[in-house]
């Protein structure tokens, strides 16, 4: 991890924007993901550790009652993906990290925060592209025949349909993350 101090809005946009040309589609396009923090020393922590540290015993029951209670907006769908990033969207802790393609949307949630202005804040960068190559064999595949570098929730669902069967795939290489694009 390479930390990296940026005094001016200038040298923001120099830097998020650096190597962002890409030949093959002649367009702007970075491969960098980005979340912003309100302070450089949070970590990047997902709701449920936030709520739960690292004892994920009271994920099921959350997702259970998220369930039951939200049934009417969830049209009865048996996606997994679609249950837990519509339960994120609506408070519920999970396992879901939210970044933005967009380093201004970072920039907002890196300053909003009018108790921390005293405080210097964190843009988190993460080239999800490269992140590909870290995936099991069956996600990296789905990934490639479809010529995409993020996964719908529908697709992801195809591959694998709950954190049960994604578990088995972290068994089986080293740890990887993978990026489910919300945005349908």
């Amino acid at each position: 991890m390479k930390e990296i101090i940026i005094n001016s809005w200038n040298e923001f946009q120099d830097y998020v924007f650096l190597k962002s040309w890409n030949g093959d589609i002649l367009r702007y396009r970075s491969n960098f993901i980005f979340r912003g923090l309100s302070h450089s020393n949070y970590n990047l922590q997902t709701s449920l550790q936030r709520v739960c540290g690292n004892n994920y015993n009271l994920e099921k029951a959350l997702i259970r009652n998220f369930k039951k209670y939200a049934s009417l907006e969830m049209n009865n769908t048996k996606n997994f993906w679609e249950i837990i990033s519509l339960g994120q969207h609506h408070g519920l802790p999970t396992r879901l990290l939210d970044w933005t393609f967009s380093p201004f949307v970072a920039l907002h949630f890196a300053t909003e925060n009018f108790q921390h202005y005293d405080c210097d804040g964190a843009i988190w960068c993460l080239d999800f592209v490269k992140c590909i190559d870290y995936l099991p064999t069956k996600l990296k595949s789905a990934l490639t025949f479809e010529n995409a570098n993020t996964f719908s929730v529908d697709l992801l669902y195809e591959k694998v349909k709950d954190l049960k069967e994604l578990s088995k795939l972290e068994d089986s290489k080293q740890p990887f993350i993978l990026f489910l694009n919300l945005l349908q």
